[in-house]
């Protein structure tokens, strides 16, 4: 048995509901290896479902400087740089008419259409409507959200969520 897994516990407000609510990531160091999809292994707790965080109320979900919470450099270096690597891109707190189209788009369901609706999203998850929501406000970066649906379909797949792991292929 390793030693304990320590926490960052991350206190994170909506910018589209204002709820409060927080959040733990495990801070496990680097990854131990890479699969063929170039997916990070690591020795104790897999971080990657903790690292997107979606508000229990609304769902609006994004990395945490979608909630305007800067990340940890060291951090990043240690979870996502190796040769050919990169962080995912998130996206910074949309300006207040993008939040309010958002918050509309929300309100009408298509953020939770077939996937968590009624219910908090596990890790997975979190990364689809991730992806939904950056495609909603960058729609001109088709690249870039392609990194959430790799991250979701890593999660699914050390799920066993096969149908999720192929949607997010």
């Amino acid at each position: 048995m390793g030693p304990p897994i320590e926490y960052t516990t991350l206190t994170l407000r909506c910018p589209l509901c204002n709820t409060e609510f927080t959040s733990e990531i495990p801070r496990v160091g680097e990854p131990e290896g890479r699969d063929s999809d170039l997916r990070p292994r690591f020795t104790a707790i897999d971080p990657l479902a903790t690292l997107i965080h979606s508000c229990p109320s609304c769902q609006y979900t994004a990395f945490q400087e979608g909630y305007g919470v800067r990340r940890d450099e060291d951090e990043d270096a240690a979870l996502w740089m190796r040769p050919g690597d990169r962080p995912p891109q998130p996206f910074v707190l949309p300006d207040e008419e993008d939040l309010e189209d958002l918050r509309r788009w929300i309100r009408q369901g298509d953020l939770v259409r077939d996937m968590a609706e009624n219910r908090e999203p596990y890790g997975a998850e979190r990364y689809v409507l991730g992806a939904r929501i950056f495609e909603f406000l960058k729609d001109d970066d088709a690249y870039a959200a392609a990194d959430y649906y790799l991250r979701g379909s890593w999660c699914a797949r050390e799920l066993g969520d096969r149908e999720l792991e192929q949607l997010c292929q």
